[in-house]
Parts: structure tokens; sequence; C-alpha cells
């Protein structure tokens, strides 16, 4: 009967019935956006120390990309790395240069005027220009090819090769096959060997996709490079073993090789990430308690304007317990309602507030250094520069999603603000004897 009667009252002033229910929708949605938008964020910090952190970069000292000097990684370095503690695994490449004397295939890059002033020593007399050579990586990873070059990068016809494959098999980017009319099936010469095509892959970029990888094996024995690594990306078991891991590496690596952490820059990219994360808990908390401070004020105004009714309730024998339930009622009526229409305000808004805030952070990032010293190997070399910046940049793509959680969220959020808000002036209300709000009457 008390919560019949409570729900029954909502509907007995509309005007205001509608007000508190509007401001309610407005103070709960933006708890549920901050959730939303909170948990995006804490997606994409997540995705960025998995996809960065974990790992380090092993390069030979003095080279840097295709310039420089100095001696690939040896066997012997290979299997120090790979046996050091807490490494998980470790993916191995090496790069070259395809010049016109060592290829058939056309760059798919033009020089252009940075190209030749680059290569001011290779410009022809008489007007001839720089041609690019033809990048061409070796891995022992082809299944993860994110790791030399874009985190896009994937296969987009044929297959890639195996892990321990020596065949004289390549995949290559989209813009060098369509360069040279390649395709899978198609072969192409490189030092003095037919190469089969046997996949298509794209990186996202055009440096990327004017490039050739092959098996790390095939590359070694063309090259006549028996063993030689110019990149090993060491993963990590975890996080924590990062310094541990690369203080390791260094002290067993010696000079002979440049060992290269991102936990640091990592830390600087995220920063601006971790401000939004605080910012949207407290955004959640200030909206949490002012859809409370609402619920108690409208409430403690309905009971005080019906004092009388109350008064006439407890004369004829309501208990002080079906006071606070018929208001409860009330009370909780009106914030299902508001919880209901905040959900699909959240629906609609949690993105664009979401990508809104990621935005600043975004524009924040941007002028951060990843790592100047991140040695480059080809397409190996900057990955983590890519990745990095990747992660970042793709925030505008960052979506909050609404699922069960969230109406869980939303259903917890109106019991505690009903019961909060509602319970109280009632509970105070009831207390009054009816002779004292007769008498005030």
């Amino acid at each position: 009967m008390s919560i019949t009667r409570g729900l029954k009252n909502t509907l007995r002033n509309p005007v205001r019935s509608i007000a508190v229910v509007v401001i309610l929708a407005l103070s709960i949605g933006l708890v549920l956006t901050m959730l939303l938008a909170r948990q995006a964020i804490m997606a994409k910090i997540s995705s960025v120390k998995t996809n960065i952190s974990s790992a380090i970069t092993v390069s030979p000292a003095g080279i840097r990309g295709g310039e420089g000097g100095g001696e690939p990684l040896t066997a012997d370095q290979i299997k120090t790395i790979k046996t050091t503690a807490n490494v998980d695994s470790v993916a191995l490449s090496l790069t070259d240069r395809l010049n016109s004397t060592d290829t058939n295939l056309q760059a798919a890059i033009s020089a252009g005027s940075f190209g030749n002033r680059q290569n001011r020593s290779s410009t022809r007399p008489g007007g001839g220009s720089f041609t690019p050579p033809v990048t061409v990586t070796g891995t022992d990873s082809p299944t993860s090819l994110q790791s030399l070059g874009s985190s896009n990068t994937k296969i987009t016809s044929g297959q890639t090769f195996d892990a321990n494959s020596s065949a004289n098999d390549a995949i290559v980017g989209i813009n060098l096959a369509s360069k040279n009319n390649l395709q899978v099936g198609s072969t192409f010469v490189a030092y003095n060997n037919t190469i089969a095509v046997i996949g298509i892959y794209d990186s996202g970029d055009n440096f990327g996709n004017s490039a050739v990888i092959m098996p790390l094996a095939t590359l070694q024995d063309l090259t006549n490079q028996p063993g030689a690594v110019t990149s090993a990306i060491v993963r990590v078991n975890s996080v924590e073993n990062i310094q541990t891991v690369t203080a390791a590496l260094k002290a067993s690596l010696g000079s002979s090789a440049d060992v290269v952490s991102q936990l640091d820059s990592v830390d600087q990219i995220i920063a601006p990430l971790q401000n939004i994360q605080t910012l949207t808990l407290y955004s959640l908390i200030g909206s949490a308690v002012a859809s409370v401070v609402i619920l108690f004020f409208t409430i403690l105004m309905l009971v005080r304007e019906r004092r009388r009714e109350i008064g006439v309730l407890k004369a004829i024998g309501a208990s002080n317990s079906k006071i606070v339930v018929q208001f409860m009622s009330e009370a909780l009526a009106l914030v299902i309602i508001g919880a209901v229409i905040a959900v699909l305000l959240a629906s609609f808004s949690a993105t664009p507030i979401t990508k809104m805030l990621a935005q600043n952070s975004q524009d924040t990032t941007a002028q951060t250094p990843v790592s100047p010293q991140t040695p480059g190997q080809g397409l190996a070399g900057g990955r983590f520069n890519r990745v990095a910046r990747q992660s970042v940049s793709n925030i505008r793509d960052i979506t909050a999603t609404v699922n069960w959680k969230i109406w869980l969220y939303a259903l917890l959020t109106t019991l505690i603000v009903a019961v909060v808000a509602g319970a109280i002036p009632a509970f105070i209300i009831a207390k009054i004897r009816p002779s004292e709000v007769m008498r005030s009457e």
C-alpha cells in the first residue's frame, strides 16, 4: 500500500516531477558518461603499455637504419639475448638495400628534392638524379609483421612465409607490387636469384608499402651474411622486469650493441591519458554527489509540504517504516525514470565526450619525444616510434561502449541515490508526533 501510494505521488505535480527527472537524468547521465570515458581511457593505456613497454630493442652499435657503420649482431650475441632471464621472446631481423645492380625492381618511392639532397654524392652530372634503393628486411617473425613497421601491417593477398623458412620467397608492399606489376605468384630478381612473391601486405604508410620482406635465413644467405642480425625486438615477460632486463643486456652486450627500452617514453606518452583518467574520476564523483543532493532536497521539500498528510497517516496507525517506504518509493520511481533517460544520453554522448577529452591528450602527446636515442633498422627501425605515435594518434577512433556493466552501474547508482537521498528526510519527518503536526497546521 505504501509503495503504491508513493508511486502515485510522482504524478501529483507533473511539472515538478518532470523537472526533477530531467535534472536527475543529466546528473546520472554524466556519471555514466564519465564511467564509459574512464573505461575507454584505461583500455587505451593498457593497449599502449602492452604494445610498447614490454619490449626492448637491441641493435648493433653504430647502425641506424641504413646509415652509420658497425657490425651486425652475431649468433653468440643473439644467444645471450635469448637466454637472459625474464626474456619471453625475441624477434630478429636483418635489413639491406636493393640497388639497381642487385634487383630488377623499380623503387616505388621517387627521390624528390629531399632524397636527392640526402644523396648529393649520387646525383649524376648532366641532370640525372638519385634512384632510391628498395629496402628489404629478413625476419624470423612473419606472423607478427607489426614488429617490422606499422601496428596496422596486414597481409592483403596470398600468405606469409614460415618462420624457419630459407626458401627464396618474399612478401612485398602494395605500392612496390603496383609499381612493378607484381601479384601473388609473380617473380622478381634479387641478388642474382629468382624470388617468388607469395603475399602482398599493407603497412598503412608509403615507406613500409614500398619494401620487401623475406625469411631471415634467406636474406642472410643471399647477402652472404650467415647469422647476421641488425635488429632484435626483445619481449619481456612483465613490465616490472623491463629495467632489470635492459640493465642485464647492456652489461652482457657491452659497447657492441645499443639497448633501448621504451619504458620512460611510454610513461611520458600515457601521462596525459592518466590525467584524463583522474579527471573522469573526479567528474564521476562530483556527478554522483550532485545526484544525491538534488534528490535529497527534492524529497526534503516534498516531506515538508506533506507534514499534514504524514500526521494524518500516523494518526490512523501508519508506522514510521511505512511512511519512509512511501517516500522512498516515490524517490526510486523518479530516479529510475531519470536513470533510463541517463543511459540513453550516455549511449549517445559518451564517445563524443571521450574523443574531446582525448583530443586534448593527443595535442599534448604530439609534442612528446618518444626516444631520440632509439636506433632504427629499416622497416624495423622506428617501430617503437610508430607504434607509440599510432597508439596515441589512433585515440581519435576511441569508442566508449555501453555494455551490461553500464546498465548494472546505472542500477546501483539508482538504488544508492534513491536510498540515501530519499530515506533520510523521510525518516526525519516520520518521527514527528501527529499532535505536533496538527497543532502547527
